[in-house]
């Protein structure tokens, strides 16, 4: 895993991922891949205060990107090419939220948040036909709506969320 940040903390002890970083600055790990069925981390909000920013996972592909994320005092984000899709459910700091982006059987991707109370809610969905080539990397952690190393204007005060229980098949 390759660590991306404009200057917070990631620390990755193997079992958890730990990002201290302003609310709207980007902070990620990111790993090469050529091919998927699933990913997906749980995501503890802890005191992070991003929105665009929160803590998620991005599926990168030559010309696109799926992002799933948590906002703070907000609701769950799901975004393609930086686009805006669904605002649902609400989030909660210092909660658990499993984040999971999956191949469908109607050949979609699906980007999907679990909720404290263990309910699936799909917040994006699109057919895979849109994307001619693999993917080629997953990133963990806080980056724009694109899913991609910029920060906002307004950096937003300090926080920290970890990620655990990552998967990927």
């Amino acid at each position: 895993w390759n660590t991306i940040t404009a200057g917070g903390t990631i620390v990755n002890d193997g079992k958890m991922l730990t990002i201290t970083s302003e609310a709207n600055k980007f902070a990620y790990l990111e790993s090469p891949i050529s091919d998927f069925n699933s990913v997906q981390a749980t995501v503890n909000t802890g005191n992070d205060q991003g929105a665009t920013w929160g803590p998620g996972i991005t599926v990168v592909w030559p010309n696109s990107t799926i992002k799933v994320n948590v906002r703070h005092g907000n609701r769950f984000g799901g975004y393609f090419n930086g686009t805006f899709n669904i605002n649902i459910g609400q989030v909660q700091p210092n909660t658990d939220y499993t984040l999971r982006i999956r191949k469908s059987i109607a050949k979609t991707w699906i980007g999907e948040v679990k909720d404290e109370n263990n309910r699936w809610h799909t917040v994006i969905e699109l057919p895979m036909s849109i994307f001619p080539s693999p993917p080629i990397s997953i990133r963990i952690g806080k980056s724009d709506t694109n899913g991609n190393p910029s920060n906002h204007t307004d950096a937003g005060p300090a926080g920290t969320c970890t990620f655990k229980n990552f998967k990927q098949d």
